[in-house]
């Protein structure tokens, strides 16, 4: 089987999931089910990927595969290969794996796997990617404190460098991991989401030139995966208590959509940091 051969490496809240699904449809370029298989990464902690009790990805593939899945973890090379079993003439293999941008180790692994790979990152605005991120988490149920408050523990933990390289701040910080693939692969694209928003037919030609494909035909950069924040913190401890896992498999998805959209808040306006904080972050994401 061909190895996977173009990785969108993150970052993570960049757009990865509607860029990958504009991949997709594109006749040379495979995208499998799980778009984020996270092969090449260590063990992630629950604070960045945390799936139900009830998953196991050897279940996946023994019942439900190739049902769509976002993401999980697969540490077994059979599945790994087993993911692009149904690539046919395609000329590229994907994998999305946001946790591959800033978790160590990962781009080794990927070099070591194909050094020939061709690798995509995608940035956007830091302080935007971080309060996505932020939302995100709230959404989970995985936090129900300020982001202000993250904010000012986040940077104590960075002037003690004791920041987890998964943290709000590590995840937004572009410069290191970005020069980091630059040096050890020949082939790295680096585009902003915010280019993609404004000038998507000017983005999309320079893609096809770097993948030495046709250009793709009526491209669409939809938003999909937004985040969002509950109306009230009854659903935080919801998730909490594990209540999610229980019920969602039964749940009709339109249900879920129509029920998510009435519980929660599609705000997404950063709430005002004091003048200190934020520049004490933009520091941090300007010279990391």
């Amino acid at each position: 089987m061909k190895k996977v051969n173009l990785f969108i490496v993150g970052a993570m809240r960049c757009g990865t999931t509607s860029f990958s699904e504009m991949l997709n449809s594109h006749q040379d370029i495979y995208v499998p089910p799980i778009k984020e298989p996270h092969y090449f990464s260590d063990p992630l902690p629950k604070a960045f990927l945390d799936r139900s009790r009830f998953f196991s990805v050897s279940g996946y593939f023994k019942n439900t595969f190739p049902r769509p899945l976002h993401s999980a973890q697969i540490f077994e090379e059979k599945y790994y290969k087993k993911l692009y079993s149904l690539a046919t003439h395609q000329k590229y293999l994907v994998d999305a794996s946001t946790s591959y941008l800033h978790e160590p180790g990962a781009a080794e692994r990927i070099k070591e796997y194909n050094p020939s790979a061709k690798i995509i990152i995608l940035t956007r605005d830091p302080l935007e990617r971080a309060f996505s991120h932020y939302r995100m988490d709230v959404g989970l149920g995985r936090t129900k404190k300020s982001f202000s408050y993250h904010l000012e523990r986040e940077y104590e933990l960075y002037q003690n460098n004791d920041l987890a390289w998964y943290s709000y701040i590590h995840m937004s910080s572009y410069k290191k991991p970005v020069g980091h693939y630059e040096a050890l692969f020949e082939n790295v694209k680096i585009i902003a989401i915010e280019d993609l928003k404004t000038n998507l037919s000017k983005e999309i030609e320079e893609v096809s030139a770097f993948l030495k494909i046709p250009h793709f035909e009526n491209s669409q950069f939809k938003k999909l995966n937004g985040g969002s924040i509950p109306r009230t913190l009854l659903i935080y401890y919801l998730k909490r208590l594990g209540l999610k896992d229980i019920f969602s498999p039964i749940i009709p998805e339109n249900f879920k959509k129509k029920l998510l959209k009435h519980l929660n808040s599609s705000n997404s306006r950063i709430p005002k940091l004091s003048a200190k904080l934020e520049r004490r972050i933009l520091d941090i994401f300007e010279s990391q």
